[in-house]
């Protein structure tokens, strides 16, 4: 791990026009904790890539979790492609791979009253090997697969104001209606936007939501609130409400504040809190 996080620090800085940027979101609540450390190279007009390492501790597993991402994107003068696959490795008698390929373009572009529209699709997949036990069946250890569709639309005004809806659904090919056990490891949020911090280990049948930001014009604090209404497969259903605020310290340092807030039928409401700290060298 630490050759690769070298090697991937050595060829941001070798590539001219290339900035170089870390990370650190700890996220927590009384079910979890969550270390996520992320390296980046930007480039604003062509492309950018990342490396991301996740460290998860949750009760309802033994023990700690550990993913990968390494996302990039590709940005094309009618469109941006994002591509973003992520394995975890083996732990907790399971482990998963997958990825999610995203498409956004330019639908209206009004450079007089600087506002534009954008929309997006998407599609992910994900494979866990995990045990499962179907009815009353004994548990088994199995490959368990699963696609995810989502797309959105995004308004924006004059780069201060930023409105977005999106929705997804989640299609289970192993058929998931007669799992009474599943030990799998993946936060399905790596698969779609859920609109939430929390560590989802449920399965998802659909969401959909929207978000509203904008951006201070004095120090460029960017705040948002955002609402997910999320079905579960097993009847149970989830309003995820978020609260974000970006607000950069020095030119350089970047500090992520987040509050969720999620009430869910038949269970306790979850609160959630993130804090994170991002350096831009």
């Amino acid at each position: 791990m630490k050759k690769l996080i070298l090697i991937f620090i050595f060829c941001g800085l070798a590539l001219k026009g290339f900035a170089f940027s870390a990370g650190d979101l700890f996220i927590k609540n009384s079910r979890f904790w969550q270390n996520q450390v992320s390296l980046s190279i930007l480039e604003q007009n062509l492309i950018s890539a990342g490396l991301i390492f996740d460290l998860t501790k949750h009760k309802d597993r033994k023990d700690q979790i550990y993913a990968f991402y390494v996302p990039f994107v590709l940005k094309l003068s009618i469109l941006d492609l994002t591509i973003n696959p992520f394995w975890y490795p083996d732990t907790n008698n399971a482990q998963a791979y997958g990825g999610s390929i995203k498409i956004e373009s330019l639908i209206r572009n009004d450079e007089i009253n600087n506002t534009y529209v954008k929309g997006y699709l998407q599609a992910a997949f994900a494979n866990q090997k995990a045990n499962i036990a179907r009815g009353l069946t004994p548990v088994n250890k199995e490959n368990f697969k699963q696609f995810a569709f989502e797309g959105g639309l995004n308004l924006n005004l004059a780069n201060l104001y930023n409105f977005n809806l999106n929705g997804n659904i989640f299609t289970y090919p192993d058929d998931v209606k007669n799992v009474s056990y599943f030990g799998g490891i993946m936060n399905q949020s790596d698969i779609a936007d859920l609109g939430t911090i929390d560590y989802v280990l449920n399965f998802p049948e659909f969401s959909a939501g929207g978000s509203i930001t904008w951006i201070s014009a004095e120090n460029t604090t960017k705040t948002s609130i955002s609402y997910k209404y999320i079905n579960y497969e097993n009847n149970l259903i989830a309003h995820s409400v978020m609260f974000r605020t970006i607000i950069p310290l020095t030119e350089n340092l970047i500090t992520t504040l987040i509050y969720n807030h999620i009430f869910a039928t038949h269970h306790t409401n979850k609160d959630i809190f993130g804090i994170g700290l991002n350096y831009l060298f």
